[in-house]
C-alpha cells in the first residue's frame, strides 16, 4: 500500500480496517489459479460506511500473472 492517505471512494472516510484471509470453498472460484493454489487476499473495510475492497496479496498475484491473460 502506498504512503499516500487512503480515502474511501464511497464516503470519503479515512478509517479502514484490514485483515488477510484465504478464499476457500465456493469463493475460491473467484480466482481460478489451480486446485491447490493459495488464494490469499487482503480485505479492507471502511470504518465509516462499511464499503469493502479485496486485494490479492503479492504471492497470489504472481500466480494470477502466470495463469490469467493480460488485458491491455
Amino acid at each position: 500500500m502506498s504512503d499516500q492517505k487512503q480515502v474511501c471512494r464511497n464516503c470519503g472516510g479515512s478509517e479502514f480496517y484490514t485483515k488477510e484471509v484465504s478464499l476457500s470453498g465456493e469463493t475460491a472460484q473467484l480466482i481460478p489459479i489451480g486446485i491447490f493454489a493459495s488464494r490469499d487476499i487482503r480485505l479492507r473495510v471502511c470504518g465509516s460506511c462499511g464499503l469493502f475492497d479485496l486485494f490479492v496479496i503479492s504471492e497470489t498475484l504472481e500466480m494470477v500473472r502466470t495463469k490469467f491473460t493480460k488485458d491491455s
